[in-house]
């Protein structure tokens, strides 16, 4: 991502947010304490979502996964036998 794109987008959230996120100075910036709670928030809604699409995976591959128990299937089979 060029310089300009991430200037626009923290621009962007600025906007979004009606606050200052970031201090400029002459080639450096620090956070305000706004853009500070934004990328604490920010890491936090990552990190959720990167455990709901773990959740989400592990629930899809036990779905779809094969399962092979012949005790478990041998006592499925006469519990669905008619008698």
């Amino acid at each position: 991502m060029t310089q300009s794109a991430v200037s626009q987008q923290i621009s962007s959230l600025e906007r979004l947010f009606k606050s200052l996120l970031i201090e400029r100075s002459k080639k450096k910036f620090r956070l305000t304490r706004e853009g500070q709670v934004l990328y604490d928030y920010s890491k936090q809604v990552i990190a959720t979502y990167d455990a709901l699409h773990s959740k989400l995976q592990e629930i899809k591959d036990i779905i779809s996964g094969t399962f092979a128990s012949p005790p478990f299937t041998a006592r499925l089979a006469r519990l669905a036998a008619p008698t």
